[in-house]
């Protein structure tokens, strides 16, 4: 794709563009905080849910003024299976 000088992006096309660099960059600031790394998880673990979450983040910025938002589960169905 290429913008001209004065062309934008939306913020939701900028995440779907940027979906995996944000997801690493989101584990190297999990990685600096102890309280966060002490529960040891492996990389799918701590971000499989991530795609499907920032997916549901970018469809809610794509709506319609007036339109509802769709019921997600994406951030809640991961931590619930880990403690199941």
């Amino acid at each position: 794709m290429v913008l001209g000088p004065r062309a934008s992006l939306t913020v939701a096309t900028i995440l779907e563009k940027d979906l995996t660099t944000t997801i690493d960059r989101w584990m190297d600031r999990v990685n600096e905080i102890p309280s966060l790394t002490k529960i040891s998880l492996s990389y799918s673990e701590r971000t499989g849910h991530l795609p499907r979450l920032i997916q549901d983040v970018i469809a809610r910025l794509r709506l319609d003024d007036g339109q509802s938002a769709p019921e997600t589960t994406s951030a809640h169905d991961p931590g619930q299976a880990r403690f199941e």
